[in-house]
């Protein structure tokens, strides 16, 4: 990845961003259910505190989702100008098909260890 940093820092905020706008979001009801029907609710604690932590998660979400976007736009543009990734496909440019790679490996293994297993197991049980 040609900025791997940003991806980084975007997956790291876009957490505390979505914790505390659910956050924000239940003391908001909790300030909905405890008010009266005419009462006002930016007076009442729990919804000015939700508000707060709402406004504050939805920030930090966007700054996620901006990170997230420069990091794919410097991304392209290595690509585009023939970076150092270009030309033949390794492992690091397709992860789908290093997965599913890794999956076989896997099951074979666990297939050899089954067949072994068997193998070695008392016949009178």
């Amino acid at each position: 990845m040609a900025d791997r940093g940003r991806y980084d820092s975007a997956m790291f905020w876009i957490a505390f961003g979505t914790a505390a706008a659910v956050i924000g979001l239940a003391l908001m009801t909790i300030g909905v259910s405890r008010s009266g029907p005419g009462d006002n609710l930016l007076a009442s604690p729990w919804f000015g505190g939700g508000l707060g932590l709402l406004v504050i998660g939805a920030v930090l979400l966007l700054w996620a989702l901006w990170l997230f976007l420069v990091h794919r736009r410097a991304e392209a543009k290595t690509k585009a100008t023939g970076g150092p990734q270009s030309g033949s496909q390794t492992a690091s440019d397709n992860p789908e098909a290093e997965a599913v790679r890794g999956y076989y490996r896997e099951r074979e293994k666990l297939i050899d260890m089954w067949d072994a297993h068997e193998r070695n197991r008392d016949p009178k049980k």
